[in-house]
């Protein structure tokens, strides 16, 4: 299935995704979406996992992104990141595994 942010006419300023990109079956469709409902100039916060084991989720559909560059080519040629960071996340309950992630603040063209 296909999600659906709203009416052609809205327009947001800001999209703030952390910890969905690598559940969703299309990542390339959750980021059309995104590009569709946002204003030009508007900002994308895309967090996403580095290394992480893998997920007990029905949905782990495998992405991890660990550059720059890597998330880069994710976005496209739409998308200008202005930062990246990245972060050591949570200890998974019950195997004291850690995950590391990568944050990205990227404008659309």
């Amino acid at each position: 299935a296909t999600a659906y942010l709203g009416s052609w006419m809205t327009l947001y300023d800001l999209i703030l995704c952390t910890s969905m990109i690598e559940h969703v079956e299309n990542p390339q469709a959750m980021l059309a979406e995104f590009k569709r409902v946002l204003k030009p100039g508007g900002v994308l916060w895309l967090e996403a996992p580095s290394e992480y084991p893998t997920h007990h989720d029905p949905i782990d559909n495998g992405l991890r992104i660990k550059t720059k560059e890597e998330a880069q080519a994710i976005l496209g040629p739409d998308w200008k990141i202005e930062e990246c960071a990245f972060i050591q996340s949570i200890e998974f309950p019950g195997n004291g595994e850690i995950g590391k992630g990568i944050i990205v603040k990227a404008v659309l063209a």
